[in-house]
């Protein structure tokens, strides 16, 4: 008896155990990459959403920032003159009207989901193409028989 329970402990020791260890490292690296691969994917995508935010978020003040020159310039021209003219009002009207249109366009063509909406899909009827098999012992022919049962 003691013989055997030392044995049965000798093959624990010396291969189960390891073993199992082992294995439970390993199950624990696994598990440790796949945690910090998910955070890095999530971490990445969350990234990529927020830069596409960002650049959408820079063209639209780039826009906004042409479209209002016109509007500084009369103002810097009040400023040295002291006084403006009445074709300023509506000079200014008329460009607040054409930036409102460009920022809309603009915003419509950075948003990807209002771009989608407005993509000009095509109502196109295309015909079918007409594909002619010729077997190996019969002739191709543009005129059906007859008497050819089909």
């Amino acid at each position: 008896m003691n013989n055997s329970s030392g044995i049965a402990i000798m093959v624990m020791v010396t291969y189960i155990l390891p073993i199992n260890t082992i294995f439970l490292i390993y199950l624990h690296i696994i598990r440790y990459i796949r945690r910090t691969t998910n955070t890095i994917q999530i971490r990445q995508n969350i990234n990529k959403r927020d830069m596409i935010v960002f650049k959408r978020i820079i063209i639209l003040f780039v826009f906004l920032e042409i479209l209002s020159i016109p509007s500084f310039v009369v103002w810097i021209l009040y400023i040295i003159t002291g006084y403006t003219s009445a074709w300023n009002y509506t000079f200014l009207a008329f460009i607040s009207s054409i930036s409102q249109l460009v920022m809309s366009l603009v915003l419509a063509s950075t948003t990807s989901q209002i771009r989608e909406k407005l993509k000009w899909r095509s109502t196109q009827v295309h015909p079918n193409v007409e594909i002619r098999v010729q077997y190996h012992n019969t002739q191709v022919s543009d005129h059906h028989d007859p008497k050819e049962k089909f």
